[in-house]
């Protein structure tokens, strides 16, 4: 126990708290109500001292003041309630956080991200789907690979979420693709009830076995096959392959 109470001052100097404000909050968090006397006795500050800083933690949402007759009471504001607020706090940040992204500038240092390991492609699956998010409202633009082998029933499972994660994150999609009876089926669904756009060229045009997608700023590329994966986060590689993409498109 006094290993974690010894914690305590480190942890609360994170939320911007001095050693000072620290004691008297301490100090207050151990009894229901005091005066600023009971405080300047209990942590050894001087009357004025304790005073400025209880009207600085009740600026900072953590000391409430009550008149009584002629004194002053004050107590603390319950951990818990300040825990909630940070997590309010948290959650607000998190909302905006796409549009504070899109607004952040960045050096044009390409930023690589590699999946090679056994079940690579699955692990760039689950994470390009965990980021989907930060995307919300684009489109999506795909080289959509040849599947010789057919569609087997855990890959169409694994597609089908890898999909919908974008459908959840409201991304529309614009695709190419082998024109392949297997591939053309399971595409189907999302050009009628989506509205995606897809584009079918011959297999002996395009057979492809790598998947490439463009998505705002990031290319990612997978090469089910050999079971690895590359994202590579940089505007002008990402703007480069959307050209290559819409010169595809307007020729087919």
């Amino acid at each position: 126990l006094l290993r974690n109470y010894m914690k305590i001052p480190s942890r609360l100097k994170k939320l911007g708290l001095t050693d000072n404000e620290i004691s008297v909050y301490l100090a207050l968090l151990q009894q229901s109500k005091a005066t600023g006397y009971d405080i300047a006795k209990q942590t050894g500050l001087t009357q004025p001292s304790v005073y400025f800083l209880l009207d600085k933690l009740r600026e900072k949402n953590l000391a409430l003041k009550t008149p009584r007759g002629k004194r002053h009471y004050y107590s603390a504001k319950h951990p818990q309630d300040l825990l909630d607020e940070k997590k309010k706090d948290l959650a607000s940040v998190e909302e905006i956080m796409p549009d504070l992204l899109a607004l952040t500038h960045t050096e044009q240092v390409p930023k690589l991200f590699t999946f090679t390991s056994p079940g690579g492609v699955q692990e760039w699956m689950q994470y390009v789907s965990k980021i989907s998010k930060n995307f919300s409202g684009q489109e999506m633009l795909a080289f959509w690979r040849h599947s010789p082998d057919g569609i087997s029933d855990e890959l169409h499972e694994r597609n089908k979420n890898f999909f919908n994660s974008f459908v959840e994150a409201n991304i529309t999609m614009r695709g190419i693709l082998p024109d392949q009876q297997n591939i053309k089926e399971f595409m189907e669904p999302y050009e009628k009830k989506y509205g995606w756009h897809i584009k079918k060229i011959p297999l002996e045009q395009f057979a492809s076995h790598t998947t490439v997608c463009i998505l705002g700023n990031a290319v990612l590329i997978n090469a089910t096959r050999m079971d690895q994966s590359v994202l590579i986060e940089n505007k002008d590689f990402a703007d480069t392959q959307r050209q290559i993409f819409e010169l595809v498109w307007n020729t087919h």
